[in-house]
Formats: C-alpha cells, sequence, structure tokens
C-alpha cells in the first residue's frame, strides 16, 4: 500500500500540529482507493478529545460525518493522522494498540524531526507504507 497526499495537505496537517502543541493533533484523511494506492484529496482536522501528550481520540460523531460525507461524494475515510509532538514519527505502541480500521493509513508527523511516515492496519498490526508527495 502507498499513500498519496499534497504537500499543501502536508503543510495543512504541520500547521495544525503546531496549533495543538503540546498535545496530539489529529484529524481524518478523505480520498479515493484505486488499487493498492490511497490519494488523499481533504484533510479534516478533528479536535483531539484526549487533549493528551502520547495519545488522541476523535469524537465518533466526527468520525460518522467524515464517513457519511465520504460516501455521499463519491470517496472514501482512507485513514487519519496525527501529530508526535515530542518525539519521531515511528508509530508508539500506543498507536499500535489503539488502530482499530483495517486497510486505513494511519499517517503521523513529528514536530521536532519535522517528518512524516504513515502506516497501514492490517487488522494485527501496524506496517509502515510509503508516502508519494504530490506538489501542487
Amino acid at each position: 500500500m502507498t499513500i498519496k497526499i499534497s504537500d499543501k495537505h502536508l503543510e495543512r496537517i504541520s500547521l495544525h500540529s503546531k496549533e495543538c502543541y503540546p498535545a496530539e493533533a489529529c484529524g481524518i484523511l478523505i480520498g479515493t482507493l484505486a488499487g493498492d494506492t490511497r490519494t488523499v484529496t481533504e484533510v479534516w482536522p478533528a479536535r483531539n478529545e484526549l487533549s493528551s501528550e502520547s495519545s488522541y481520540e476523535i469524537r465518533p460523531e466526527t468520525l460518522l460525518h467524515a464517513f457519511t460525507y465520504a460516501e455521499q461524494n463519491g470517496l472514501e475515510v482512507v485513514g487519519f493522522y496525527h501529530s508526535h509532538p515530542f518525539w519521531s514519527a515511528d508509530a508508539s505502541e500506543i498507536d499500535k494498540s489503539r488502530a482499530n480500521y483495517p486497510g486505513l493509513s494511519y499517517l503521523i508527523h513529528s514536530i521536532p524531526k519535522k517528518e512524516v511516515k504513515s502506516f497501514v492496519y492490517d487488522g494485527s498490526q501496524l506496517i509502515h507504507e510509503p508516502v508519494v508527495t504530490i506538489i501542487e
């Protein structure tokens, strides 16, 4: 699996991450799926209900709205993003234990390292996937 995302969407995620610091930022990635490639067309920043530096939770109502919107517009929720305020963009043990949407991407933005990594949840673990940046 591969996730494609524009530099503008990555910049939005970076900005949201800085706005939420020192808590983790989080949001929803909406787009298209073609074969093994997810392409992000919309980034939906969300509120971290936990206001935590090491974990995040998106309100169920926000998730329902995103899934409904995507379905009504011929799109899909292709994944989620969150920030790591103090460490690398590698998936933490908390990230691994809280992943619960098989087949979707979990993109992580590291504020201190200024890096982005993505992982796809296969139903039992998070597996690293390439991030392709589209320049707009």
